[in-house]
């Protein structure tokens, strides 16, 4: 089991010295960076792709994906009743979302603009008072 934040120098490679390849793998980034995750993949593993802030995936060797016999899908939130549960288990094990920052309603400019830039790690919140 291991993590890395895709803003960091060479995350592919500390990922790689944390174990010999992942069995699964869940990306919600996307962006130039999942051509990595193909290699990090063993054989026969599975990435779940969920999000793309970090735009299309470029570079992409399908040679790679069958020869490794990756299987790739992708997953949106789900069905009402997932919410649901997941909106309960939230709840009894008290998770709290990260949040960089929170602006006020009129810098919501200024929100975007730290978002378009990837510089903030976590939540942007608008308040709206």
């Amino acid at each position: 089991m291991g993590g890395a934040n895709y803003k960091e120098e060479d995350w592919s490679k500390k990922l790689a010295a944390q174990a010999n390849g992942f069995d699964v793998i869940i990306d919600s980034a996307g962006g130039e960076g999942f051509a990595r995750l193909i290699e990090l993949a063993t054989p026969g593993g599975r990435i779940a792709a969920y999000g793309g802030t970090r735009g299309p995936w470029k570079e992409l060797s399908p040679q790679r994906i069958f020869y490794k016999q990756l299987n790739i899908f992708g997953s949106t939130m789900g069905s009402a009743a997932e919410f649901a549960a997941m909106t309960r288990f939230i709840e009894e094990k008290h998770l709290k979302p990260i949040v960089d920052r929170v602006y006020p309603f009129a810098e919501a400019e200024q929100a975007m603009q730290r978002m378009a830039q990837s510089k903030q790690f976590g939540k942007l919140v608008l308040k709206i008072s």
